[in-house]
């Protein structure tokens, strides 16, 4: 059903927006590769090293959150190649208990929105719980298995940045201020 098929009770609803849900498209980067069957983040081998986030309501910005953070321990090289961040780049960032109680302040009452969000939320959860802090347990939509069901015909090419703008019929854009590896994703989806 497309948009122009809604009654137009249903179509005014959606125009109006106090009847929109926060969006929070949220992109992390974390100090290991996910392991498939281990619950490594949950155990706190691995750690949150970036949070990037948008939060929208009916496409309009209400805010951006971006921020390094200090695992307390070295950047492997093999994740430094992947993410671009380094060791020398977190050193003086905030850990992850300084910035998680305003990230989840900033996320409240938001859809969260995620491409892989079981890997962004397990970390996610995992961190709150280390914190000592009780996770929001939000509602959650997962872009990957939007983006199968979608294109359920045709097997969807690899999404991973910087692809997946590809994937959305958007072009790629570099990343840019304030984002500093690869929270640019967050930012694109919001188009």
């Amino acid at each position: 059903m497309s948009f122009a098929e809604l009654d137009p009770e249903r179509r005014a609803r959606v125009r109006d927006p106090a009847a929109l849900h926060d969006v929070l498209v949220v992109d992390l980067e974390t100090d290991r590769r996910p392991r498939v069957g281990t619950p490594r983040a949950a155990a706190g081998l691995d750690a949150i090293t970036e949070i990037g986030a948008v939060k929208v309501r009916g496409g309009t910005v209400l805010g951006e959150f971006a921020t390094l953070i200090d695992p307390q321990r070295s950047i492997p090289p093999q994740i430094t190649r992947l993410t671009g961040i380094t060791t020398a780049m977190v050193c003086d960032a905030p850990t992850i208990a300084a910035v998680l109680p305003t990230f989840l302040e900033f996320a409240r009452d938001s859809v969260l929105v995620a491409h892989n969000a079981g890997f962004d939320v397990g970390f996610l959860r995992a961190a709150t719980e280390r914190c000592g802090l009780a996770w929001p347990k939000p509602p959650v939509l997962c872009t990957v298995r939007l983006a199968r069901r979608v294109l359920s015909a045709r097997k969807p090419p690899a999404c991973g940045w910087p692809s997946w703008p590809g994937c959305s019929g958007s072009p790629p854009s570099p990343p840019t201020a304030p984002w500093t590896t690869r929270a640019p994703p967050s930012r694109c989806c919001t188009r």
